[in-house]
């Protein structure tokens, strides 16, 4: 078959200068989608409790559990009519796909951006209101990270904006070895809102800064100029395949999140909220076990709740540096700061008081009166928080402090519960004679004392010995034995080494 210059000109044409010609309708769509949802599945981590469904509430429709429901086209562009955004919201074939892919082919992802929505958009929206922005581009965070604020990109693009470092320094965020506020929800979305509002500017059109945001603004000022328009749709040809998907993926999630009900979705939540108290820390270097240990705080949370702290430490400044905390571990510290005056005070005393622990320890001390030590408590049956405290003589919020808890309302039956209560008179008697018999029957014999006497609080790791058959020795798990320790896992054993068991 014969090719004349003018064909070959119409084919090298379509080939290279409009690469999206000939794709299937949601090809580009789907891509978006499904990294997307590869981006929400590292989240699974946070549902501690497990997943739930509130169909009670948002089942309207009686939908069975199962259904999937389909619309006419007419319904779905009613319905992006009454969404009344500010933000362009056309109805075609292509924003289908994009519904289609939420509503049918990724409901987990929905369901899961639907729970992930009560944590981060209250945030998002407070920025994008103090800056004047249309609401509805909080959206644009769920095709960017499916709010994830750790999410990391092949290009390196971090956090719940996907800001790269140059762009995120340019609009004012911190990025050096110990903090890298891409993944402040708070400090990114402020800068996400500055940099949507410059892309605006340079357009004077929402959807051409939506695209703009994904492939920056030269690409997206490129292709209006061979399109010779500055109509999304009749320019998106011209567009890298990523950001022809990624305005209709937008309005697909963004109808989606209006209307789950209309198509039998709901929030699968998370046990994790951003609703905290602040503790600010000043010309000190501390890390967050630190805090964790003089607070109560469960370090898990404290950096779920500082994700811009990569190191897990607060590093030195002059200026304040505001630490998120649960509100009853926030105000611990400020009392213990107060009766040391300072925080670097607070800091060297625990110090002193962990290596008289430690001496203590090593000597096999007995405890004095005072001093705790930790229980764990199943909860039974029809067993809540008022009686389990009452039960122990502890506190409702060190029960939910000690446990990583959510609130007191967050236990149930089965739950192993980790307590800490004051050792009994009669406990610390008990050990004290234990402690001293095998030193008399060793001097009855006339020999000296072999050491063959366990004490009950404390092993000496002897060689051989791993963190398993330190705990089936004496009767804890792995789990109790490090969080006693507060060792990881993987932690290498010594002979000599003391490790509490009780």
């Amino acid at each position: 078959m014969m090719f004349t210059t003018a064909t070959k000109r119409i084919v090298a044409f379509v080939l290279f200068v409009c690469p999206t010609w000939g794709w299937g309708q949601s090809a580009e769509v789907d891509a978006v989608i499904a990294r997307m949802d590869s981006l929400a599945a590292h989240i699974e981590y946070k549902l501690r409790y497990g997943a739930r469904y509130d169909t009670a509430h948002f089942n309207k429709y009686k939908f069975a559990p199962d259904e999937v429901p389909t619309y006419h086209a007419a319904v779905y562009e009613k319905r992006m009519r009454e969404m009344h955004f500010v933000v362009p919201c056309q109805y075609n074939d292509v924003v289908r796909g994009s519904i289609d892919a939420y509503t049918k082919r990724y409901r987990r992802l929905s369901s899961k951006l639907l729970g992930l929505e009560q944590v981060y958009l209250p945030i998002i929206e407070e920025v994008f209101h103090r800056e004047g922005l249309p609401d509805e581009l909080k959206y644009l965070a769920h095709i960017e990270s499916a709010l994830n604020p750790n999410a990391v990109s092949p290009a390196q693009a971090v956090g719940l904006w996907q800001f790269i470092a140059s762009t995120g320094k340019m609009y004012g965020l911190r990025i050096d070895s110990y903090i890298d506020e891409r993944r402040d929800p708070y400090k990114s979305s402020v800068a996400a809102a500055k940099y949507l509002k410059d892309l605006y500017n340079t357009f004077g059109d929402w959807l051409l800064a939506i695209a703009s945001y994904n492939s920056g603004p030269g690409r997206v000022s490129r292709a209006v100029k061979l399109a010779g328009s500055t109509d999304f749709w009749k320019i998106r040809s011209y567009l890298p395949r990523e950001t022809a998907g990624y305005v209709p993926a937008f309005l697909g999630a963004a109808y989606t999140m209006k209307f789950h009900a209309e198509h039998n979705l709901y929030p699968l939540y998370v046990d994790f909220t951003f609703k905290h108290d602040e503790f600010v820390i000043v010309e000190q270097e501390v890390s967050l076990e630190k805090i964790a240990e003089l607070s109560g705080a469960p370090l898990g949370l404290l950096k779920e709740l500082n994700p811009e702290l990569i190191r897990g430490v607060v590093p030195f400044t002059l200026k304040p540096y505001k630490l998120r905390m649960p509100e009853t571990a926030a105000l611990r510290m400020a009392e213990l700061v107060r009766e040391h005056q300072t925080l670097a005070a607070l800091l060297e005393n625990k110090k002193d008081e962990d290596n008289k622990e430690k001496t203590l320890a090593e000597a096999d001390g007995v405890p004095e009166p005072g001093m705790k030590k930790a229980v764990y408590h199943t909860v039974a049956p029809g067993q809540n928080m008022e009686r389990v405290c009452l039960q122990y003589g502890v506190k409702a919020e060190d029960v939910v402090l000690w446990n990583g808890l959510v609130n007191e309302h967050e236990i149930y039956p089965g739950q192993s519960l980790k307590l800490y209560v004051p050792y009994t008179e009669a406990e610390i008697a008990e050990i004290k004679s234990k402690k001293a018999k095998p030193a008399v029957q060793a001097q009855g014999r006339g020999v000296a004392s072999t050491g063959a006497y366990v004490d009950p609080q404390n092993h000496r790791v002897q060689s051989g010995d791993t963190l398993w058959t330190i705990a089936q020795r004496h009767g804890v798990t792995i789990e109790q034995l490090c969080n006693l320790n507060r060792i990881p896992r993987n932690q290498t054993l010594y002979p000599g080494q003391v490790l509490r068991v009780r």
